[in-house]
């Protein structure tokens, strides 16, 4: 329980070094879609800014599980995530949230909060 605690922790502060990671969807025929997407963490939670054009919008409406890929700098993957992500109806979180996010997201992103199942380090964080 300990080592889990302790990678957990690890994962978060690699989650806290970066502002993108890639997302893989599954549209409506199945076929997979992926999109590099600014995130922010906020305690527990992990909330993803998409833009309205981004190829991963269709899969994240149908609300199905999502993965995610931490790369860092030197394209190697740090942390792989997975879990649902559900569209941030709370209008106070997603103002808290907006200018905490890169300048290059527009006003017309739709916000997520992901609902993480599965956080790990890769060989490329240690």
């Amino acid at each position: 329980m300990k080592v889990e605690r302790a990678l957990v922790w690890y994962c978060r502060i690699l989650l806290d070094r970066h502002q993108y990671l890639v997302l893989a969807t599954v549209d409506r025929e199945g076929l997979p879609q992926l999109a590099r997407v600014a995130y922010r963490r906020d305690g527990d939670d992990l909330y993803l800014a998409v833009e309205a054009d981004s190829p991963i919008v269709g899969g994240l409406r149908n609300v199905g599980p999502v993965a995610g890929l931490l790369v860092g700098s030197d394209s190697l993957p740090l942390v792989s995530l997975g879990g649902a992500a559900e569209l941030l109806s709370d209008s106070e979180t997603a103002a808290r949230l907006r200018p905490t996010f890169p300048g290059t997201i527009g006003d017309g992103a739709t916000y997520y909060r992901l609902l993480l199942d599965t956080l790990l380090p890769l060989q490329g964080a240690m």
